[in-house]
């Protein structure tokens, strides 16, 4: 068993020189990245998605210049608030607007917009719950803005709650394919013990670079962490075990989560 030191939260195992793989596009001074070392894990990058420009920004621009006409505008993504604000600059009175997460709202807030909700817990169904719970129903129009790999999660909820919902693109994700033989080797070796999902199109990107069943022997090895129950949906259709969902959503629970999966692992050797 690996050994451990105690925190003011009890006991926990030391990350110094265990592997953690990181999926999100962010380099070496990146929040998640940094939270890791801070544990004195070892990351590795594997990207598996990485924002790209916008072809057409036609269908944004336009959705925005109607913006007043909008009951409330849903952040599903910290990513969507520059190419939102820059085009539209103050929030229109009248206006609400929700966000998925901490993140997403102050994101928001250093941008000058108010945040009118946020859910408990930060995922695409507790947006749909928190809006049912303000009053969002039939009636109600909402603006969308979202990335184009975006669950469609919220607007399916909210329309079958009697909404309108208008979704609109608001930034691009492509895939990026990994070096597969890299990954399978630090899997298979023990190098790198743990990966981190930060949302859905991350477990999907990963899964096509390995193709499908690859991927899933890479995974079953491995502490799987996901940042909310949405990731975990999306990993538990492929069939992936050990998986650990952070809580809160946020990067430094997907890291206790990391930490959380790691000491379950020492104990059952």
């Amino acid at each position: 068993m690996k050994k451990r030191i105690l925190s003011g939260s009890g006991e926990i195992p030391i990350l110094a020189g265990r592997g953690v793989a990181v999926t999100r596009d962010e380099g070496s001074t990146g929040i998640l990245t940094t939270n890791l070392k801070q544990r004195g894990a070892k990351v590795y990058h594997w990207p598996t998605i990485a924002e790209v420009p916008m072809e057409d920004t036609g269908p944004l621009a336009e959705a925005l210049s109607r913006i007043s006409e909008f009951d409330w505008v849903i952040f599903s993504s910290h990513r969507a608030v520059a190419p939102v604000v820059s085009r539209v600059g103050s929030l229109p009175d009248g206006v609400n607007v929700a966000a998925v997460g901490e993140r997403t709202a102050s994101t928001l807030l250093q941008s000058g917009w108010s945040v009118h909700a946020v859910p408990e817990v930060f995922d695409g169904q507790h947006v749909v719950h928190r809006l049912k719970d303000v009053g969002v129903g039939k009636d109600t129009h909402v603006l969308f803005p979202a990335g184009n790999l975006a669950r469609d999660t919220i607007p399916e909820g909210l329309q079958e709650m009697g909404a309108t919902v208008e979704r609109v693109t608001a930034y691009k994700i492509d895939n990026v394919r990994l070096d597969s033989m890299l990954v399978e080797d630090l899997t298979f070796s023990g190098v790198v013990e743990a990966i981190t999902f930060a949302s859905s199109g991350t477990v999907n990107s990963f899964v096509r670079s390995l193709d499908r069943e690859r991927a899933v022997k890479v995974l079953n090895r491995l502490v799987v962490a996901v940042i909310g129950q949405s990731t975990r949906n999306t990993a538990n259709e492929l069939g992936i075990r050990n998986i650990y969902t952070a809580h809160p959503s946020t990067f430094a629970g997907l890291v206790q989560a990391v930490v959380g999966g790691l000491l379950r692992k020492d104990r059952a050797k």
